[in-house]
């Protein structure tokens, strides 16, 4: 015998769920998830792998962790964002660092590991609350320059949200001019 079907509805839409595992939450909770895009339902976010964090930490990473918490902690006082850029060369640390920083924060980690760069996407992570999203490789994910150029309106504000940006790259000569002038 087929399971019985239900519907959730959202606004004048109906969607197929299955009761035994729907279940409504007023905000995501802190965990790690990767943004994925369903063409027929939208965006949506899986839950990902736990960070794993090396048992010592060396170099200055705690202190620079502890000034990126302290001025993201500050800033959403104000009901701003925070970007972060952190470039240089691989294994330097620098997705350790997002991920240490998201750790110690205990809010939602978003990893965009795919180009969106719609307005849509845009108005979900603003959308978000306070979080992090961290955007590994960006040069890598967002090759195309139109899509780098598009994801401004994001870190400069005019989607405002309570987000802790991430912006991590290896190679800095492949971000465009617009990037990197801010």
């Amino acid at each position: 015998m087929l399971p019985k079907q239900m519907y959730a509805r959202q606004g004048s839409t109906y969607y197929l769920t299955n009761s035994v595992n729907t279940q409504i939450l007023d905000e995501l909770p802190p965990g790690i998830y990767t943004v994925g895009f369903n063409p027929t339902q939208g965006y949506f976010f899986d839950v990902a792998l736990d960070f794993v964090l090396p048992p010592k930490l060396y170099g200055d990473l705690p202190s620079r962790a502890e000034r990126i918490e302290k001025t993201y902690k500050a800033r959403l006082l104000e009901g701003k964002s925070t970007g972060v850029l952190l470039t240089g060369e691989k294994g330097g640390g620098k997705t350790l660092l997002a991920k240490i920083v998201a750790m110690n924060l205990g809010l939602p980690i978003i990893l965009v590991t795919s180009a969106y760069h719609d307005d849509r996407f845009k108005s979900i992570l603003a959308g978000l609350g306070p979080c992090v999203v961290i955007f590994d490789e960006f040069e890598k994910v967002y090759e195309e320059e139109a899509h780098q150029n598009t994801m401004l309106t994001l870190f400069d504000g005019v989607f405002p949200s309570q987000c802790l940006f991430f912006v991590v790259i290896n190679d800095y000569s492949r971000l465009t001019n617009a990037l990197t002038n801010r």
